[in-house]
């Protein structure tokens, strides 16, 4: 059965991914050897969210595979990294956008009502948050909340996602810089709640993928630069009040 989603917004500027069914099932290990990656759908780096000339010389290599098939959403971050920074460490719940993380916004319906969001950083830390939007908010009105919209704007961190799966290691590559493995397996049974079904199947949705990343002040062990990158275009800071950005992932069985 095939499935099309989106219903409120056209901006065909925003980037587009089509991923193919799994055939094999990837472990959710964070291992650099597991071969269920090799046929994935692939993204080769991430833009600026500040647009300066000074932060895409800043920005660190990554690099994204998705898959998925009729359980899962099957996303796996590789970052290349010179400082890894985890204050939050691998708490479930923590701000972990403060240091070092990977993030995933997802909205099935494409209505910018409600959507959700799942951060792993380097040492397995989770945070998954339900976004919803209380006013009659229209993506193809602007692609960002107006302001005056953003306290109608919920964001549930204490929210846990069912059946969520996520992984996370650090590696050293040979020439001593330091690379990290987020895997997550996204359950289609949670997202696709609105949608009525328990089940991916080709279809298409909204989503986005971000890294925080940045230098930090040894004296005072806190960042001292914000260096974030996506791969659909979103302001800094403001992913969560910005649905309309998302770009669009195809889940084909071709």
């Amino acid at each position: 059965m095939s499935h099309t989603l989106i219903t409120g917004c056209s901006t065909p500027q925003r980037p587009q991914l089509t991923a193919t069914m799994a055939t094999i099932k990837p472990a959710i290990t964070a291992t650099v050897s597991d071969p269920a990656w090799d046929k994935a759908a692939t993204i080769n780096g991430l833009s600026p969210c500040d647009k300066r000339a000074s932060f895409q010389d800043s920005l660190n290599p990554t690099q994204i595979k998705v898959l998925w098939d009729a359980q899962y959403l099957y996303v796996r971050f590789i970052c290349d990294d010179d400082q890894i920074f985890t204050p939050h460490g691998s708490t479930r719940n923590g701000l972990h956008h403060e240091g070092d993380v990977t993030e995933v916004f997802i909205d099935p319906v494409g209505d910018g009502r409600q959507y959700v969001e799942v951060q792993v950083n380097p040492v397995g830390g989770v945070l998954d948050v339900m976004h919803t939007n209380t006013t009659p908010y229209r993506p193809n009105r602007t692609e960002v909340l107006p302001r005056e919209d953003w306290p109608m704007h919920i964001g549930v961190t204490e929210w846990q996602m069912p059946g969520l799966r996520t992984a996370a290691s650090i590696h050293t590559m040979d020439d001593g810089r330091k690379q990290w493995i987020t895997d997550m397996a996204i359950p289609a049974k949670t997202l696709l709640r609105r949608v009525k079904t328990e089940t991916f199947s080709t279809m298409t949705m909204r989503i986005n993928f971000l890294r925080c990343d940045g230098p930090v002040d040894p004296a005072t062990g806190k960042r001292s630069q914000l260096i974030a990158s996506s791969w659909s275009h979103v302001p800094t800071g403001l992913p969560h009040l910005a649905p309309g950005t998302m770009g669009y992932i195809t889940l084909t069985d071709k």
